[in-house]
């Protein structure tokens, strides 16, 4: 198996320049020198590299939206309260429900059941049992 198929575009351009540099400098092929060919592959490379400065500015403003989510869910939580303490918008207003949030009417309480203890005892195993031990009689 060729190994040209495990290289990304990237490490293939290289190669190629490298090798037509050594092997070939002044050879013409349809219709790019060697020249010619560098230039536009260089295209390739800086769209590579915009990439990689996206990915990298992504990256730096993801952790920005993670911080600026843990600030709003913090007000969002402070708020939530100030509601819930608020007459008239409690915990049983329509507004507090289109909140996502189950008023204090619809919760059910949870009955308590006593519990049974169910205490199991297990025979003591028994006693073995020896056999009787017959005197030898005394043969004469």
């Amino acid at each position: 198996m060729s190994a040209i198929k495990k290289k990304n575009v990237a490490a293939r351009r290289d190669q190629f320049i490298d090798s037509w540099r050594k092997f070939a400098p002044e050879l013409t092929l349809s219709g790019y020198t060697l020249a010619q060919f560098e230039v536009e592959a260089q295209q390739s490379a800086e769209v590579r590299q915009r990439l990689s400065a996206a990915k990298t500015e992504v990256a730096g403003v993801i952790i920005e939206r993670k911080q600026a989510d843990k600030l709003l869910r913090v007000k969002l939580h402070m708020l939530t309260d100030v509601l819930r303490g608020t007459p008239g918008f409690g915990y049983d207003s329509p507004f507090y429900r289109s909140l996502g949030f189950k008023p204090k009417s619809e919760i059910k309480r949870s009955v308590r059941t006593e519990t049974v203890i169910v205490t199991q005892t297990i025979p003591a195993a028994p006693a073995p049992v020896s056999e009787p031990t017959v005197p030898a009689s005394n043969a004469a």
